[in-house]
């Protein structure tokens, strides 16, 4: 199971070398966590609990225009 980043340049089933189906994928803009987030955690009680998956990756990428969005707003 991986959550990566809404981005369309991140494929991650070429990026991994899967088949379509292979990888349980959750995509968000910046692959970001946010505590409280429903979303997600259904995603990941879904993965874990009935889908009994045990591995997950975050897979972020070079250049993310979110990255470098939130980078800049914490800057101040």
């Amino acid at each position: 199971m991986m959550i990566s980043c809404s981005d369309s340049r991140v494929a991650p089933e070429i990026t991994c070398n899967a088949k379509p189906g292979e990888i349980f994928v959750h995509r968000n803009i910046g692959n970001i966590v946010w505590p409280g987030d429903w979303n997600i955690g259904a995603f990941l009680e879904y993965g874990i609990d009935y889908l009994h998956i045990d591995t997950l990756a975050i897979c972020g990428h070079e250049g993310c225009g979110a990255m470098n969005t939130r980078s800049s707003s914490l800057r101040g």
